[in-house]
């Protein structure tokens, strides 16, 4: 079974929502075979940050 049979099954009861957030899943796991658990941590720790940077300077 394709993953994308998958997912149509899986979010058919779902509002748009939960849909768009399992597909988002959906890619980070598709991705991670082609990357490390560290890789993966870089790449979420780096974002976090620059997102905390925006914050702050907003907030100044």
């Amino acid at each position: 079974m394709s993953p994308s049979k998958l997912f149509q099954v899986h979010t058919t009861n779902s509002n748009s929502l939960s849909r768009r957030r399992a597909k988002k899943h959906q890619n980070i796991r598709n991705s991670a075979s082609c990357f490390t658990k560290n890789d993966i941590a870089v790449l979420v720790g780096t974002r976090q940050k620059s997102r905390k940077v925006k914050h702050n300077a907003r907030g100044k």
